[in-house]
């Protein structure tokens, strides 16, 4: 059977239908897996060996004018492959459109998906009510169009020593040993209601450290170029020493970082969702988004939820105070005493 997922992004989001491949593979060892993913995300899915082919979509590119005759080369390679089955697990009219266009007779999704994207479908799933973690909906989506049994969801990432090459250059440029215990921090994320200010990072990893004495973790601030700022903002105002690697790794290299890390210190974002493909261990703290829709997912993880009378609100922004409401409801000592916990247990659940 030749197969083909779309779920071309965010991180997470991927992350989330990750498991569907070593499903489908357990089930049908013999069948081909391709999926559609945007560019910026197609390192990851280099990590997974299950996928047989990635078909790399060029957003940015193609919303140039310039550029709009490419989208026929796209659409030669999907139709090359002779799909017998692609399945939209995004969602949207864009990824519709990619699941109509990629020839493939039996086209499924979700019954609720947005934009118009179900007239593009030849089979709409229902999704039962009590479903609510976007994984779990993932799974169900495939077992109903592959006719696939209840399973326990695996997140099939490999190590590459090409990436953990990189990661040990990484580490000898900054002079990080290996020899405490590893604590990543992701201080920043798409939204910025979901930005907890830096001073509270420097906080929680100032107490940590007061706390871990003799023996702290080696604290790395993680992220992208773009939000380098956050972390050195982190840094000067944190009593315990933070190295900013924010915008240094790539998306392998990121992976092989969290995987050698004790614990990721979170907000709602990216990162957050890599430590647990890779089976780290999470403390993440939620305002204006539901843990019980995106969180991270599995019993091995701290998740802190902001009370707001609002929440979760769902909102970039929000409607009331800048900063929100919700970056001051929650515990700072109870997060310090989560990390503790986590960094004091080495290779344990928390």
């Amino acid at each position: 059977m030749n197969i083909l997922i779309v779920k071309p992004s965010s991180l997470g989001d991927i992350v989330h239908t990750l498991p569907v491949v070593g499903m489908i593979r357990e089930h049908y060892p013999d069948s081909v897996i391709s999926w559609v993913v945007n560019d910026s995300y197609a390192g990851l899915l280099d990590l997974c060996p299950d996928i047989d082919t990635r078909i790399v979509f060029k957003r940015k590119r193609l919303g140039h004018p310039r550029h709009w005759l490419e989208i026929f080369s796209f659409i030669r390679e999907l139709r090359s492959l002779k799909f017998d089955i692609a399945i939209d697990f995004q969602g949207l009219l864009r990824s519709a459109l990619i699941t109509r266009l990629s020839g493939a007779k039996k086209r499924v999704g979700f019954r609720n998906a947005r934009e118009c994207a179900p007239w593009f479908y030849t089979e709409r799933v229902l999704l039962p009510a009590n479903l609510r973690h976007a994984q779990d909906k993932n799974m169900f989506l495939a077992q109903a169009a592959l006719q696939l049994p209840d399973t326990t969801p695996v997140l099939p990432l490999a190590s590459s020593e090409v990436d953990a090459g990189k990661l040990r250059k990484i580490l000898r440029e900054h002079e990080i040993a290996l020899d405490r215990p590893l604590l990543a921090v992701a201080p920043a994320a798409r939204w910025t209601t979901k930005c907890w200010p830096p001073g509270f990072f420097a906080r929680i990893l100032s107490d940590l450290h007061k706390q871990t004495l003799p023996s702290p973790p080696t604290v790395v601030c993680i992220g992208t170029a773009d939000e380098r700022s956050i972390g050195d903002m982190v840094g000067e105002q944190s009593e315990s020493p933070v190295v900013n690697l924010m915008g240094e790794t790539d998306l392998g290299a990121l992976a092989e970082l969290l995987r050698r890390s004790d614990a990721l210190l979170t907000n709602d974002s990216g990162p957050m969702h890599l430590a647990v493909a890779v089976g780290t261990p999470v403390v993440a703290l939620f305002g204006p988004t539901d843990p019980s829709l995106t969180g991270p997912y599995g019993d091995v993880h701290t998740v802190f939820t902001a009370e707001c009378e609002d929440g979760p609100c769902l909102q970039r922004k929000c409607k009331k105070n800048d900063p929100p409401d919700c970056h001051a409801a929650i515990n700072g000592e109870e997060v310090v005493a989560a990390l503790k916990k986590i960094i004091e247990t080495p290779d344990s659940e928390p």
